[in-house]
């Protein structure tokens, strides 16, 4: 189930701040009113025990490595702290196997998966959840700009 994706974002030398946008698909539609997402803490106060929810970032690539780290967050205000110790933050991802290494190579890495089922829940429990979810990427160091960094997709998904 996705509850929410947003398309390709380039990647700069700055933080890169996505919204995310609600997807009606059949399993996320059910129950929710008018066939729109159930809110994320909604989804996991519903979890069963055998189920996460997770932020996959799908379809890097880079022209070259840009020599950087990247750090995600969730819903992370404008303006606060982007230290990993921050509690929106999501996790950490680099594009080592998503930088093209000669003509033969698509550019195209693995996906990324953060289960970010308990800082959902966190958020929440501290009132600083959003209802329309915003994804934030800061640089860790300078990256290279003629890098050219793009995640191709971003989305919340239940598995």
């Amino acid at each position: 189930a996705t509850p929410a994706a947003a398309g390709a974002v380039t990647l700069g030398t700055g933080p890169a701040r996505v919204d995310l946008r609600a997807t009606e698909t059949p399993s996320v539609a059910a129950g929710a009113p008018g066939g729109a997402a159930a809110p994320l803490a909604a989804r996991v106060e519903a979890l069963p025990a055998n189920r996460r929810i997770y932020l996959v970032l799908r379809n890097l690539s880079a022209a070259m490595s840009p020599e950087a780290i990247y750090r995600v967050y969730l819903d992370l205000p404008e303006g606060a702290s982007d230290d990993p110790l921050n509690s929106h933050y999501v996790g950490s991802f680099n594009f080592f196997d998503a930088a093209a290494h000669g003509g033969d190579h698509s550019g195209a890495s693995k996906p990324f998966s953060f289960d970010i089922t308990a800082l959902i829940a966190n958020l929440q429990a501290r009132g600083v959840l959003k209802s329309e979810h915003t994804v934030t990427i800061v640089p860790s160091g300078q990256p290279t700009e003629e890098a050219r960094a793009v995640v191709g997709e971003i989305a919340i998904v239940e598995q």
